[in-house]
């Protein structure tokens, strides 16, 4: 029990600890005005009574108090609404934030474990779970045991047996709602699971649009979404009718203690022992508190919900942070030139199967290089591992300065990463580019974009620089979204560029058009690029050549033909 309250109230202090004079500000109005409530109900018992023995005076006495407390209790349940709302959407947002800025800090490593689904479903749902425990049945809890105080003294007073009765209710309420929490907790738990698949599907569907057109795989797709969304239904239908079984039992519990209740109170008015008046708020009394009691029982459902988030959420929060996430060094404080040497390289993956052997090269400053090998021989991994991605054994230095001793922070800045296909948010062409650099003026802009050969292209488009890009940059072609990523990489002052096959889906002409830049970026920055194409290749100055995680060749086109096997192998493959 210490153990499920201790995860209950897990991140109470981190979303209520600014808010807690509010939290319980808003708790102590919601019962003040729960009890105020009770008042009018006793008084139209007494009015009944005075109908019966014509005492008008006595009935306009009661009348003007219940409408004095109704109004007093409408002007407090503003403040309440005030109270919940500020209080729901601001513990929502802030939750949404930390548990955002935990997701972007998070080792690469760590995203490759689960789906973005799942991510998503825990920034959304479980969030909202969380925070709507906490803003919504936790004070909920507070005033139904008021409601349950109150009403069961109200009870006594007018008719203690039936009140007695109504109470016998509260531990059978109680044990039926513990039984069905029990199963509630796994049922939930696979319905947030179902949820992760259906949200991680639906996003690759809405991502890769054009490729699901582009092979004609509509009805392979859809089939794949129904048999998920068909699970889900599943497990929600599971989830709904052990809810129902649990609600129809309670019904029938408190019916059979409601009809009792009446049968007993039918014979005491019958008897003259209670008056019709008392009956009237007798009955309305049980009502409100035999709700509080379902209430009061059904919290446990919510308690489960809440624990599954709960898990959910700190699984995330377990995960490691990228080293220094959060430590930055001036970049004033390094000579930074793009002078980067490689020694004794080796990475592997979980599995432990070695990509990276003893990986040692280097790559000068002002220069091109390109890195060509077959499918899994290491390329891109060379480039994750020179922006961190992942954590490596062996040594890569820029310009004498160990990229281990650097925080994540400088490094990145030092490097412009730019991947086959280049990431743009649904914002306009200005705020994608000063997303890197929030200092930069317009005319460093309009200069970046000129370097990078998409200045003139931006000024055609009717609202220049302040154009909205479309959902990924639709309205750009693959090798104006190259150039525009390009641009980006300037503006963040970078002095190496990593390129990740940049020319694989743009045709030959646009290719050579991106090559001639490269080559020109060149001459000021390291250029580091993974190809594929021959045609990109043999007009690069200097080529490394991968194998099974080693370097096997390293020079121009001509000298590689001639000298190493692996290379004509692939040269002869992509003719």
């Amino acid at each position: 029990m210490l153990k499920t309250i201790k995860k209950m109230f897990t991140y109470f202090n981190v979303l209520l600890k600014k808010y807690v004079f509010i939290y319980f500000i808003l708790i102590f109005f919601s019962v003040i005005s729960e009890i105020l409530l009770l008042i009018p109900t006793y008084l139209n018992g007494k009015i009944i009574d005075m109908v019966l023995i014509k005492d008008f005076q006595s009935i306009i006495k009661y009348l003007a108090i219940s409408l004095f407390i109704y109004i007093f209790s409408a002007v407090l349940s503003l403040f309440e609404t005030y109270l919940y709302v500020f209080l729901s959407q601001k513990t929502l947002l802030n939750f949404k934030t930390m548990l955002c800025e935990k997701i972007v800090c998070l080792k690469m490593e760590e995203f490759d474990k689960r789906s973005s689904g799942e991510y998503l479903e825990r920034l959304d749902s479980d969030t909202s779970t969380i925070c709507s425990f906490y803003i919504n049945t936790l004070p909920n809890l507070v005033i139904n045991v008021f409601k349950l105080v109150g009403t069961g003294i109200l009870s006594i007073y007018l008719c203690p047996l039936l009140a007695l009765v109504g109470i016998l209710s509260f531990p059978v309420s109680l044990i039926i709602n513990l039984y069905f929490g029990k199963k509630m907790k796994k049922v939930y738990s696979k319905v947030r699971e179902s949820a992760d698949e259906l949200t991680s599907i639906s996003q690759q569907i809405v991502n890769g649009e054009k490729t699901i057109k582009g092979l004609n795989i509509e009805n392979a797709v859809l089939k794949r979404y129904r048999s998920k969304a068909e699970d889900y239904f599943k497990v929600n239908l599971n989830s709904g009718m052990l809810s129902a079984y649990g609600g129809l039992v309670q019904t029938i519990v408190s019916t059979i203690f409601e009809l009792v209740i009446i049968a007993i109170a039918s014979y005491f008015i019958i008897d003259d022992r209670l008056s019709i008046g008392s009956y009237v708020s007798f009955n309305v009394y049980l009502s409100k508190f035999l709700s509080a009691l379902r209430n009061i029982a059904s919290t446990n459902l919510n308690i489960q919900t809440v624990i599954v988030a709960t898990d959910r959420i700190n699984k995330i929060f377990s995960q490691e942070n990228e080293s220094f996430a959060h430590k930055s060094y001036e970049l004033q404080e390094l000579e930074i030139y793009g002078d980067i040497k490689i020694g004794d390289l080796e990475f592997s993956y979980r599995d432990n199967q070695k990509i990276l052997d003893k990986i040692n090269t280097s790559f000068s400053k002002n220069s091109v290089t390109a890195i060509v090998g077959a499918s899994g021989s290491g390329k891109t991994t060379m480039l994750n591992l020179l922006v961190r991605f992942y954590e490596s054994e062996g040594n890569i230095l820029i310009d004498g300065h160990n990229i281990k001793s650097l925080s994540i922070n400088t490094l990145r800045n030092l490097v412009s990463y730019i991947q086959q296909d280049s990431f743009f948010f649904k914002d306009t062409i200005k705020n994608n580019l000063n997303i890197v650099n929030s200092n930069v003026t317009d005319e460093e802009i309009e200069e970046a974009c000129k370097k990078a050969e998409i200045y003139n292209k931006i000024i055609s488009l009717p609202n220049g620089f302040n154009t909205l890009l479309g959902e990924n940059a639709s309205i750009l072609s693959g090798g104006e979204k190259q150039r525009l990523a390009i641009a980006r990489g300037l503006l963040k002052k970078a002095k190496v560029f990593l390129f990740d096959e940049v020319t694989s889906n743009l045709d030959g002409e646009t290719e050579k058009e991106i090559l001639k830049t490269l080559l020109q970026l060149g001459e000021e920055y390291t250029v580091i690029i993974i190809a594929h194409r021959v045609t990109l290749v043999e007009n690069i100055p200097r080529i490394i050549v991968l194998d099974k995680g080693r370097v096997v060749g390293e020079g121009n086109h001509n000298y590689l033909l001639g000298m190493c096997k692996e290379y004509q192998r692939l040269f002869k493959k992509r003719e």
